[in-house]
């Protein structure tokens, strides 16, 4: 025996080609991961912004503009449609964010039901 070739004796066989596409296959996995991440802080940043303007746009055309009679029941109707309003506005960007996390391909048939729950429970609580 004494030939100590650490394992790689004449039986092994190295394959470079089916080694470099293995390689290849992960590295595009993990580039289509990044872009897809990118893409998913891309739309919540987008959510985020929208949920911004539409905050102040109920601001400004629903509580500003009560205030603005000089009549005390206007003021409480318009302060609780602003309120009620900023409560949907939340619970809707907080749903909407819930779904648009997509699980990978692979463990998408697995992961829908739970993360459906998920996602529902989380708007329930919102409300």
């Amino acid at each position: 025996d004494g030939h100590g070739g650490g394992g790689h004796g004449h039986g092994d066989h190295f394959d470079f080609g089916e080694v470099m596409v293995h390689q290849m296959i992960h590295t595009i996995e993990f580039v289509l991961g990044a872009v897809s991440n990118t893409a998913s802080y891309l739309r919540l940043w987008a959510l985020s912004l929208a949920h911004s303007q539409l905050s102040a746009v109920f601001y400004d055309r629903v509580l500003m503009y009560t205030i603005t009679l000089n009549n005390p029941v206007a003021m409480m109707i318009g302060e609780c449609c602003w309120v009620l309003g900023q409560v949907v506005i939340a619970a809707s960007a907080l749903c909407i964010s819930c779904f648009q996390r997509r699980p990978t391909a692979a463990g998408f048939v697995a992961q829908v039901p739970s993360r459906t729950t998920e996602c529902v429970s989380a708007c329930l609580c919102m409300l």
